[in-house]
């Protein structure tokens, strides 16, 4: 009868419950890993610089009326097939929407996919300047620039004017060197040398 209670003794014995943080830990040691991992690959994803050549610069050209997915095939051809991607991705996170976004951007080297995209989303172009040599009359001046630029002659005519009204009809020659700087082809201003 003696082994008889012993043996009941050790059932009713309960065993010294774990922890959950014990009984969890290599779950957590995982979990804290791949936090850690996809912390540091998004990060890289994001601020790894533009790695063009040192002495050019890129252009990104998004013109008027373009699709989302000519915006990514214009971006990768500039800028290489990963960064442009990485461009893009961001792009349309932060709402990317081609229509605010048409223009022209400069990307130097040393600049970060992000800042990039956020340039792009935002519509803050590089400003365009655009020099010429030989015109006289403002009509020669209206069409040689809008054929760089995307806006029509009679646009552009009326934006000079604006700014030089010495000169209000296309037949009257510029009294000076012009030199134009426009920026979304919103403001334009004067600047004489």
């Amino acid at each position: 009868m003696a082994t008889r209670q012993s043996s009941t003794k050790s059932k009713g014995k309960k065993k010294k419950q774990k922890s959950w943080f014990y009984r969890h830990s290599l779950g957590l040691l995982i979990a804290g890993i791949a936090i850690f991992v996809t912390g540091i690959s998004v990060l890289a994803f994001v601020f790894i610089p533009y790695s063009g050549s040192d002495t050019d610069n890129e252009w990104i050209y998004i013109p008027k009326g373009i699709s989302q997915a000519a915006v990514k095939d214009s971006m990768k051809s500039n800028l290489g097939s990963s960064m442009g991607t990485r461009v893009y991705i961001i792009w349309k996170l932060m709402g990317g929407n081609s229509e605010k976004s048409q223009g022209a951007y400069k990307v130097s080297p040393g600049q970060s996919a992000l800042n990039i995209s956020r340039r792009v989303a935002l519509g803050r172009q590089t400003p365009v300047e655009v020099r010429f040599n030989g015109t006289r009359t403002m009509k020669q001046l209206s069409e040689r620039i809008a054929a760089q630029l995307q806006c029509s002659p009679k646009n552009l005519s009326k934006l000079a004017t604006k700014c030089s009204p010495t000169a209000v009809s296309h037949g009257q020659h510029i009294p000076r060197p012009l030199f134009l700087t426009a920026t979304s082809f919103i403001g334009v201003h004067r600047r004489e040398t």
